[in-house]
């Protein structure tokens, strides 16, 4: 397992995709911030203090970890495709033929693809943050413990998606007969659960305004926590704590999608043609 880890790092680190997804999440990385910069110089006074309410620091950070936009949408692709040139060159068969275990070639590919993804996406997400600190000196404020318990668990929650995106394109990747059908199928399950967060937030807001729907809305709430694909970008990071049932969802949404996809995974590569 050692050995297949070490030859899969070197071959993502040689490939030059990886390189395209560091300069692309560098790219946006600088963009984002750099952006708002430029907005919050062409307001008025009172157009900046209306902004300033709704835009700090947590927000520019956790932003960049959505997989609905910038970097969030191109990496993981790029991952798909570096992952079937294995199959299209032929590394995968001669892994089985060298005698290696194929649950440990699918565990493999997905442990580097994790590490992979979750490493560019913390990358870019830190630079966006400091970039916006340099930019932003008056949205920072003091530091309290809560604040930086609650930063920690957000980042916490943030690398569990990653896994389970990981987890996501490695099966699509032993599962669909080319990186194109991978990638439609990705980006089709993305968009997907995009458009159910629209929805779920549309009948939260019009059930708000209803008497006696509470436990309809949390209901809708509760379900919504299961959109991985929404949860980086709509919950993670926006508000300046988590209660118990919060924390409970997001960590079993996250751990049941990886664990499922790496299952479904492993079965598939198992009685997969290798050609």
């Amino acid at each position: 397992m050692t050995r297949l880890l070490k030859a899969d790092f070197k071959r993502f680190f040689k490939d030059k995709l990886f390189l395209v997804s560091c300069i692309i999440a560098l790219v946006f990385s600088f963009i984002t911030p750099l952006l708002y910069k430029l907005i919050f110089s062409s307001l008025l006074q009172f157009e900046m203090e209306e902004l300033g309410m709704i835009l700090n620091l947590n927000t520019l950070f956790f932003q960049s970890f959505s997989l609905s936009n910038n970097a969030g949408m191109i990496v993981p692709i790029l991952i798909v495709i570096i992952i079937f040139k294995d199959f299209s060159f032929g590394t995968i068969r001669n892994k089985i033929i060298a005698g290696h275990n194929r649950t440990n070639i699918f565990l493999s590919l997905f442990i580097v693809s994790s590490a992979i993804i979750s490493l560019i996406m913390f990358s870019s997400a830190t630079i966006t943050g400091l970039l916006s600190m340099a930019l932003f000196p008056d949205l920072v404020s003091e530091i309290t413990s809560k604040e930086i318990g609650y930063f920690i668990a957000s980042i916490g929650f943030e690398l569990l998606i990653m896994i389970f995106v990981a987890a996501l394109v490695s099966f699509l990747s032993v599962f669909m007969k080319n990186a194109g059908l991978a990638i439609i199928i990705y980006a089709a399950l993305m968009l997907a659960g995009t458009a159910l967060n629209g929805i779920a937030s549309i009948a939260i807001n019009f059930l708000s305004f209803e008497q006696g729907k509470e436990e309809l809305v949390k209901l809708i709430e509760n379900i919504s926590y299961f959109n991985i694909f929404a949860n980086n970008s709509s919950v993670i990071g926006l508000t300046s704590s988590y209660n118990n049932t919060q924390v409970l969802l997001l960590l079993l949404s996250s751990l049941l999608g990886i664990s499922m996809f790496v299952g479904l995974g492993i079965l598939v590569f198992n009685k997969k043609d290798i050609k």
